[in-house]
């Protein structure tokens, strides 16, 4: 099944195949490892996977604070371009007053902010979570919170744990480099004041390097997006693909070397040194 998608419309999930593969589908690929023959007994006949196919999805955005409605339609089960138009906004406008019905108790939605394998665009991406701490009820004390996870060397041990299995999972199936590891640092707006506009890790980089098919330049770091503080803030170089800090979540971008907080180094290249913004206050060092 080849899926066109609408010029202009990209989100993360818009239908297809949803489900969940078990724990025990890893003894399909290590079959002398983890044999079938050591697996624990199946007493409730579980299968090993399972998917679904959804051709009618509802997404959330919640960043924009919308909710998009989706149909596929599979134009080989019609006579015409129209007769399937016409045939899925009539499925469109039942999924929306659907909606709209409200069912009575209590409804519970929730997903996990953790990225266990994320393949997009060909680039796969492992974000295990580990250690949680309550919210302090000022910001002095979720800084005192922090910085108590931080020092805990049990939480810190359990999570380097995390992120050295997923590494080398994710290099089972990386034809050409291993997966990189970085400092984590913060992206300075560059246009007005030094605020801080997204989160992210530095990479190793070279002013050849092309970011989106744009060259890096002999100015900028190459920077992987994890968190926006300002989604509508405009990247330094923007491209076909993406223009603000929100659209490069998950992906590289280039920033210039000034607007980069101090103290940035690579675990597998060289140190990438860059001064403190004049516009950054002292405190937010």
């Amino acid at each position: 099944m080849r899926v066109n998608y609408c010029v202009g419309f990209m989100v993360e999930l818009m239908g297809g195949w949803v489900g969940f593969f078990s724990y025990d589908t890893v003894r399909y690929v290590e079959k002398k490892k983890l044999p079938f023959s050591s697996a624990p007994l199946d007493d409730r006949n579980l299968p090993d996977v399972y998917l679904g196919l959804y051709d009618d999805v509802i997404v959330f955005d919640h960043v924009e604070k919308k909710a998009y409605v989706i149909h596929w339609v599979q134009l080989d089960r019609y006579s015409s371009v129209e007769e399937a138009f016409n045939d899925g906004m009539n499925r469109l406008e039942a999924l929306v007053s659907r909606v709209h019905d409200v069912v009575t108790g209590c409804i519970l939605v929730a997903s996990s902010p953790e990225i266990l394998t994320c393949v997009k665009k060909k680039k796969i991406t492992n974000r295990p979570l580990a250690g949680t701490i309550r919210r302090g009820k000022t910001s002095k004390e979720d800084l005192m919170l922090e910085k108590q996870l931080l020092d805990d060397e049990k939480q810190c041990a359990e999570h380097i744990m995390l992120v050295d299995l997923g590494r080398n999972d994710v290099g089972k199936s990386v034809s050409t480099n291993l997966p990189k590891v970085a400092n984590k640092c913060k992206l300075l707006d560059w246009v007005e004041i030094g605020e801080v506009v997204a989160e992210g890790r530095l990479m190793p980089s070279d002013p050849k390097d092309l970011v989106h098919h744009v060259p890096l330049g002999p100015n900028a770091v190459r920077l992987w997006v994890d968190v926006a503080k300002q989604p509508d803030a405009f990247l330094w170089r923007p491209t076909s693909e993406m223009s603000t800090i929100e659209e490069a979540i998950s992906s590289n971008v280039a920033w210039p070397a000034d607007k980069i907080l101090k103290g940035a180094e690579t675990l597998d290249g060289p140190p990438v040194t860059t001064e403190k913004s004049e516009f950054l206050p002292d405190d937010r060092t």
